[in-house]
């Protein structure tokens, strides 16, 4: 009979991820390998499944950073343009 297969990390090498310890410390590092059930960090520190209690991992989403500098952006037009509607409207 074959044994299930052990899961996988869900972070590749480069991503930045904050692990907790069974201690409760949070360590926040880039990950450097993945080393069958170990993730290593910059440095050599390796953090085995066993010891990791809880994994997040921080990662860039383009859409969501053009999303937002598009209304950056237009916050500041319609801004600009109320103010200048309002000085067109006000007589001197």
């Amino acid at each position: 009979m074959a044994t299930p297969a052990e899961p996988t990390w869900e972070v590749k090498p480069g991503d930045t991820v904050v692990v907790q310890t069974p201690d409760g410390e949070q360590w926040r590092f880039v990950v450097e390998q993945i080393d069958g059930d170990t993730i290593v960090a910059r440095g050599g520190t390796r953090f085995p499944r066993d010891k990791v209690i809880h994994l997040w991992q921080r990662s860039f989403s383009g859409p969501k950073a053009v999303a937002l500098i598009a209304g950056i952006v237009g916050g500041w037009a319609l801004l600009l343009g109320v103010i200048a509607g309002t000085q067109a409207v006000i007589p001197q």
